[in-house]
């Protein structure tokens, strides 16, 4: 399986210590997850466990700066040892978290079993019933 969704994550942290400002930046984009994942889904829906039989292999953008002082944005080690754990930080989540032996377990709360029926479920259901009749009158007035 490949997941990689389109989205980006900016992270920005500002502080000063000993008197000298410094600001870090990293931006993380393009990740993508590759592996062999196994699903089991309860028979209900009401939850999915997912998990990789090995340890998938994850790539990610990243880019970063460090600013210090008025000497502004400075090409220091420290950008790569941020990256690095960036990197390391996201590689150990996976394999500690989805990687068999372990499971991630997704609760999906809306196909839980209900045992009473509510206004707003009556609600939903209605409006939903108006759309649907809707697009069918509109498709077959085409």
């Amino acid at each position: 399986m490949r997941w990689a969704p389109n989205w980006s994550v900016h992270v920005q942290c500002s502080s000063s210590k000993a008197g000298v400002r410094y600001s870090v930046h990293i931006d993380v984009s393009s990740l993508a997850i590759d592996g062999r994942l196994r699903v089991v889904m309860a028979p209900d829906l009401s939850t999915v466990r997912v998990q990789f039989v090995a340890m998938p292999h994850t790539s990610m953008e990243l880019s970063s700066s460090v600013t210090m002082g008025p000497q502004g944005i400075i090409d220091l080690p420290l950008r790569t040892l941020l990256e690095r754990a960036v990197v390391g930080a996201s590689e150990k989540w996976v394999r500690n978290k989805v990687v068999a032996p372990n499971v991630y377990t997704v609760k999906v709360e809306k196909l839980r079993r209900k045992c009473t029926v509510t206004d707003s479920d009556v609600s939903l259901a209605t409006e939903a019933a108006k759309e649907g009749s809707r697009r069918a009158h509109g498709a077959a007035t085409l």
